[in-house]
């Protein structure tokens, strides 16, 4: 990683970067997989990784090809001119950063200060350049020279991406990731961030590596379930009468806003809790979309037609279902049994000969 002002800027590209703006290479993905390469290989410090997973041109050429990479309009056009890029350039750089791994760029600047441009990367592993670009609004895990900079009264105005790709899959993160750094260090025209430990379970197989990928994906999950519900304890013994009004007046201002996105979430929220079965009546074995629904389900029908719970709970799983299904069912009394013989020494009570058309009466 590197941070380049524009006076740096323009000494590479006009000093030591001068042979390659004549290269007889036709589109932008040309021209950086043989920067790149160069890189890689011109290095004089570098990780010990590059030597293994990226041994010759074509090996990297192979894993660009299958990357889909994608760059920002004007880039080509940037890096084959003489004259460093413009500050409103920069700014107009694409910030789409929906599920992508990218090599970004910040513009930080300063009243009487001339810009800075900082270029990084990022290769999160589930939510991409978005984590990075929300780390620094929370000014967490910042660049050292991104911290210099803020401290110095710099302020970061604009973020934009220069290549990205779609997040890749767990079993191809760790090479992508080595060439994505490569990537940034070949953009930015600075070999440090070849000095700097990659991250990646080289040593796994590409199916360990997915079998610890969503293991890790349930763990995050369970945890901010936790979160989630500590967060919202909180705020209920903060003030219970706000959390309440904030949480009936949300879904109706979001639904005024933007009523098919409202609608649209609430679908995909209502399957997932089904998928799930959330709310779900066990001894019906019934799925409901809310808990208000599986409330109003356990009414005194539900109740009727399940007979006590409790007495369901102590018998084994044979003999309840036979209650569920009314297998063994009194019609007069309108109560099942789970079996047939506590049936028949059920008819044979008084209560139930007394429910008997004409009321008859047990005799002894």
């Amino acid at each position: 990683m590197g941070s380049v002002d524009s006076d740096a800027f323009q000494h590479i590209r006009l000093g030591d970067c001068v042979s390659w703006r004549t290269m007889a290479t036709n589109t932008i993905l040309q021209l950086l997989l043989l920067l790149t390469w160069d890189c890689i290989t011109s290095a004089t410090v570098k990780n010990p990784l590059y030597g293994i997973f990226f041994t010759s041109f074509v090996v990297l050429a192979e894993l660009v090809s299958a990357v889909s990479l994608t760059f920002a309009d004007g880039l080509f056009e940037t890096l084959r001119s003489a004259n460093p890029p413009t500050i409103a350039w920069l700014k107009s750089l694409p910030t789409e950063l929906e599920k992508k791994w990218a090599v970004y760029l910040l513009v930080l600047e300063k009243a009487g200060s001339r810009p800075r441009v900082y270029i990084g990367s990022s290769t999160c592993k589930d939510r991409g350049v978005r984590a990075r670009f929300k780390q620094y609004e929370d000014e967490l895990w910042l660049p050292t020279n991104i911290e210099i900079s803020l401290h110095d009264g710099f302020t970061i105005t604009s973020r934009g991406l220069l290549a990205w790709t779609p997040i890749p899959s767990p079993a191809f993160q760790p090479v992508i990731r080595l060439f994505f750094l490569a990537l940034e260090a070949t953009l930015a025209h600075a070999l440090c961030c070849l000095r700097e430990g990659v991250k990646g379970d080289f040593k796994l197989t590409p199916e360990e590596r997915e079998q610890k990928a969503a293991e890790l994906k349930r763990h995050i999950a369970e945890r901010m379930k936790v979160v989630s519900k500590n967060h919202v304890q909180r705020q209920r013994e903060k003030n219970l009468a706000a959390y309440l009004d904030y949480h009936n007046t949300m879904p109706k201002k979001y639904y005024r806003e933007d009523r098919a996105r409202f609608l649209s979430t609430k679908k995909r929220s209502v399957k997932k809790v089904m998928e799930t079965q959330k709310h779900y009546c066990d001894p019906c074995r019934m799925s409901c979309k809310t808990p208000r629904a599986l409330a109003e389900h356990k009414g005194p029908k539900h109740r009727r037609q399940v007979g006590d719970i409790d007495i369901l709970k102590g018998l084994r799983p044979d003999k309840a279902r036979n209650i569920l299904e009314k297998k063994f069912y009194c019609k007069p009394c309108d109560k099942p049994f789970p079996s047939k013989t506590l049936l028949r020494n059920h008819e044979k009570t008084k209560i139930h000969l007394q429910r008997l058309p004409g009321g008859i009466h047990a005799t002894t």
